[in-house]
């Protein structure tokens, strides 16, 4: 008889340790252990962002497709339509620090950026944005850029942008 009772008990011990660990997992998902991390609420996350705007005086788009401390992406002018790889880091204060890596290495064009509800700007240099421009040094070229429209992709501006030179 014991042995009977014991059989019948051991599922229900089973069952009882699996609610257990269901119900902390769910917990642990919601927020009760390591929290899932979002995008910041001022939309200053750049990661996976396209934007279109302007360099200067020149119109580009700037697609940010990794990352959000540390990021990589790339740009283009539309007049000529040819990628320019870029990375980033996020500078302390928030700001993005981005720099040109054509042909794989940093060519001393950076740009420096805010971005906060769907908008970036800020400037571009030959310069380490880090750091005051020495005297005489030539001013930066603004920058003022806004995220593309949900559904909007890098290539289908590259595309509208052959599509303009025909």
């Amino acid at each position: 008889m014991k042995s009977i009772q014991r059989a019948g008990t051991l599922p229900i011990v089973f069952l009882l340790l699996a609610l257990s660990f269901a119900i902390t997992a769910e917990a642990w998902q919601l927020g009760g252990g390591a929290r899932k991390q979002g995008n910041p609420p001022d939309g200053s996350d750049v990661s996976g962002a396209l934007y279109s705007g302007t360099l200067g005086s020149q119109r580009i788009v700037l697609e940010i497709t990794q990352g959000n401390a540390t990021f990589k992406g790339r740009y283009f002018y539309m007049r000529y339509g040819k990628a320019i790889p870029l990375k980033g880091t996020r500078l302390p204060d928030g700001e993005f620090r981005v720099q040109e890596y054509p042909g794989g290495k940093p060519n001393g064009a950076e740009w420096l950026l805010s971005a906060s509800q769907g908008e970036a700007s800020g400037f571009f240099c030959k310069c380490d944005v880090r750091v005051p421009a020495a005297p005489g040094a030539k001013p930066p070229l603004s920058i003022t850029l806004q995220r593309a429209p949900a559904g909007m992709t890098y290539d289908d501006l590259l595309q509208e942008t052959h599509r303009k030179k025909f």
